[in-house]
């Protein structure tokens, strides 16, 4: 076996150690960004791990220029992947208050559940990239720039996508009565 054919085979993983950190700096977002498309915190969680083993098998064979993306990539397929196998019929579920102290405050948190469930059915109904960048932005607050790398989407186009879900969402919820 010729030198140059032995450095071809070579395998080099990711650390544990780094990803340890990996898993420290992005495993918050990318847990609210799949979340978003499971409404599952048991599924969740498997899509989260399974995030960080395709990225350590990824390494074994590639060189990684943005972890971030990368994962975010990975999340992304593999949520969709997931609503591809068990087609979701209701709604994501809302997390309850089971603490309500006064009326107000229930009446308060019934219409907030409300605007939050309807904003979630609305980005359900929309495209997976919307979707995508509307999570990154509004949840994780991702800039726009990051967003358009983790995407590979110029900047104009993350911004005219969210601008326009954002105009129509706006409209929907105020003709629905339910913003102000």
């Amino acid at each position: 076996m010729t030198r140059s054919a032995c450095k071809t085979d070579k395998i080099t993983v990711i650390s544990e150690k780094k990803i340890s950190e990996y898993y420290r700096d992005f495993s918050r977002e990318l847990y609210i960004y799949i979340y978003r498309y499971t409404g599952s915190r048991e599924t969740t969680e498997d899509i989260l791990h399974d995030c960080y083993a395709n990225l350590i098998q990824y390494s074994m064979n590639n060189d990684i220029q943005n972890v971030r993306a990368l994962l975010y990539k990975t999340a992304h397929n593999l949520s969709l992947n997931y609503i591809r196998k068990h087609s979701r019929e209701a709604p994501l579920p809302l997390e309850s208050n089971d603490s309500l102290q006064s009326l107000d405050t229930s009446l308060l948190t019934i219409e907030s559940d409300e605007l939050s469930a309807r904003i979630y059915q609305l980005l359900e109904e929309t495209d997976a990239f919307t979707r995508s960048i509307f999570v990154m932005r509004k949840e994780n607050n991702l800039s726009l720039k990051e967003i358009a790398d983790i995407t590979g989407r110029s900047e104009r186009t993350v911004r005219r996508k969210l601008t326009r879900f954002t105009e129509y969402l706006h409209s929907i919820l105020e003709k629905e009565g339910l913003l102000d």
